[in-house]
C-alpha cells in the first residue's frame, strides 16, 4: 500500500487487513507509518468490493479504481474533520484478499446470523 502524497509521489506505508467471519460486514485495515503510531479504520467489505470496480462511498470513506498506464489501481480515501489521506493499494493483493474473505463468508450470508430482535431493542433503548 502506498500514500500518495501529490500525483506523482507515493510513499510505501505498512498496512493490516484483517476479516472475522463473526462480523462480516466490516474490515479493519490498521494503517501503520514509519514515522507515527498505528491507526486503526473500520470499512464496509461491500465498499471495498465495490470500489474495484467503482467509485463507492459511505461517510469519510470512499474507493475507486484509478486507470493509470494501462493498469487499474484501487484508491481509498480516508477523512475527518481535520485531515484526509489518500492511498493506493495493489489491485491484485486486494482483490485475492476480498476474493478469501467471501470464501470463509459469502456476501449473500453476511446477514443469516443477525439477531435482528436484539439489534432492534439495541436502536430503540438509544433513542
Amino acid at each position: 500500500m502506498h500514500r500518495v502524497l501529490w500525483e506523482d509521489v507515493r510513499v510505501p506505508l505498512g498496512a493490516e487487513f484483517r476479516f472475522a467471519p463473526e462480523d462480516p460486514l466490516l474490515v479493519t485495515v490498521v494503517l501503520r507509518p514509519e514515522d507515527g503510531p498505528a491507526v486503526t479504520w473500520h470499512l464496509g467489505r461491500d465498499l471495498l468490493c465495490e470500489g474495484l470496480l467503482v467509485s463507492s462511498r459511505i461517510g469519510d470513506v470512499r474507493a475507486w479504481p484509478v486507470h493509470s498506464r494501462g493498469r487499474s489501481l484501487p484508491r481509498l480515501r480516508l477523512a475527518t474533520r481535520r485531515a484526509s489521506a489518500l492511498f493506493e493499494i495493489d489491485r491484485h493483493a486486494l482483490e485475492k484478499w476480498l476474493f478469501d474473505t467471501c470464501d470463509m463468508v459469502p456476501p449473500v450470508e453476511e446477514l443469516n446470523d443477525v439477531d435482528w430482535d436484539a439489534l432492534l431493542v439495541g436502536l430503540l433503548d438509544g433513542r
